[in-house]
């Protein structure tokens, strides 16, 4: 039975003389100021990525690292290699449509919530895109250097 009480040990172990008591550490007022914080910063910040993208197709991030968020229905392999290996179709002016600002910025705000890795699959994708890149038909390009001063 001591392997199911290793848990209560160590976390007797490494909790403070202070804490150790039955109290609650926080009241009920300060958790609901904790958590209606913790959902306006994750509203405010969903607000701020849809405007940029839907507007831009930049975050100020993006932008000061030359990179633009594009609208991609289909990503098409040039079989001739070189450095254009990728042809995009994306939409005419390549703006991201509104549904797709919306789900991408999102699906990214709610796996930042709760821990979910969904920047992994950028390190096993070809395309090195994002589970909300492909959930929204979206991909980041960088921008060669002319077109990122205009």
């Amino acid at each position: 039975m001591l392997f199911y009480r290793a848990p209560d040990i160590l976390f007797q172990l490494f909790l403070p003389e202070d804490l150790r008591d039955d109290s609650d550490l926080l009241d009920d007022e300060q958790l609901q100021l904790m958590l209606f914080s913790a959902f306006l910063y994750r509203f405010v910040s969903c607000a701020y990525e849809y405007y940029f993208i839907k507007t831009f197709g930049f975050t100020i991030g993006k932008k000061l690292l030359g990179l633009k968020v594009l609208q991609c229905r289909v990503i098409i392999d040039n079989q001739g290699g070189g450095r254009n290996r990728v042809l995009l179709a994306t939409s005419p002016d390549g703006r991201v449509s509104n549904h797709s600002a919306w789900v991408r910025s999102a699906f990214k705000n709610v796996s930042i919530a709760f821990l979910i890795p969904s920047s992994v699959t950028a390190i096993f994708n070809i395309h090195k895109r994002t589970s909300y890149d492909m959930v929204s038909n979206t991909i980041v390009v960088r921008l060669n250097a002319r077109a990122r001063y205009r």
